[in-house]
């Protein structure tokens, strides 16, 4: 999972290095609007929703922090592909 969330970020941000432990919105890397667009891709990938209460910055300033969270989160009940 760590992997496929590090080339998932490499897709909203071609010119970055990020590792699994890089502070994403913290340090700025990655504004608002990345930051939606590469939750939509999440969701997409992992087939999961994140539900804006469940929403905590704190949980998904990392790639660790990320994976962690989604190892925790329901995957969604109907695939749409």
């Amino acid at each position: 999972m760590e992997q496929q969330l590090l080339t998932l970020l490499k897709t909203i941000s071609r010119d970055k290095d990020f590792s699994a432990d890089t502070p994403l919105f913290s340090t700025g890397m990655l504004d608002s609007l990345s930051m939606l667009s590469f939750l939509n891709l999440v969701e997409e990938t992992f087939n999961v929703t994140i539900l804006d209460d469940s929403f905590d910055i704190a949980n998904f300033d990392t790639v660790n922090m990320i994976e962690n969270f989604l190892g925790k989160s329901p995957k969604n009940p109907e695939s749409t592909g």
